[in-house]
């Protein structure tokens, strides 16, 4: 492991994101509410032109302002329930398909951890969470300290028969993607990631690469 500061723990980490963000959604909606009904009210109490420009920019105001709350709503509940664990390398992989997965993991990291202690292996949590496009220090790791952990857990609840089934296809392609990176010499870290939309600019701001 190369590190110079020991990566974040806190497996829940997503919990404090998404509340950051619901709480600045809820005090960009307070505000907008706040001027909407100003804007609203000035405009029946205003008598002529002045009345019929404020009814106008009301409304436009009123139509933002429904436009704003619905990202909000969209967006907070993606934050809290669109949460991913996804492999993260130094370099391009190729030919793996974790980016998309991972939310079975997240989900149930707490769980997913005490088993790994358990079998006295290192949890997953501890190759995660630091994310550089937040400007901290990411850790690497070699693929095969990652593989150990993992191959032990999908044997495990490969053997539970209640074991859910997301969970395995989690742990499955995780495990190919750790592989594929032990043959190339790539080393990896693990990221959370909130919601499902990326960019172009993501990628070219980022050291590393979920590909």
């Amino acid at each position: 492991m190369n590190s110079v500061s020991g990566p974040k723990r806190d497996s829940d980490r997503h919990w404090i994101v998404a509340t950051k963000a619901l709480r600045k959604a809820v005090a960009r909606t307070s505000f907008m509410v706040a001027v909407g009904i100003a804007l609203n009210l000035l405009a029946i109490y205003s008598n002529g032109r002045r009345s019929d420009a404020l009814a106008v920019f009301a409304a436009i105001w009123d139509a933002f302002f429904l436009f704003i709350f619905m990202g909000d709503v969209f967006g907070g509940s993606s934050l809290l329930c669109d949460v991913a664990v996804v492999p993260y390398f130094e370099r391009r992989v190729g030919e793996i398909d974790t980016f998309c997965r991972g939310k079975s993991l997240a989900r149930r990291m707490n769980e997913i951890d005490a088993q790994a202690r358990a079998l006295e292996l290192t949890p997953l949590s501890d190759f995660g969470w630091n994310d550089d496009l937040a400007g901290e220090l990411l850790v690497w790791h070699e693929p095969a300290e990652g593989l150990a952990t993992v191959h032990a857990l999908l044997a495990f609840y490969q053997d539970d028969p209640a074991a859910e089934h997301n969970l395995i296809d989690d742990l499955k392609s995780l495990a190919q993607a750790l592989a594929s990176a032990e043959a190339k010499a790539i080393r990896f870290c693990l990221l959370l990631r909130h919601g499902d939309v990326t960019s172009g600019q993501e990628w070219d701001a980022r050291k590393g690469t979920c590909f």
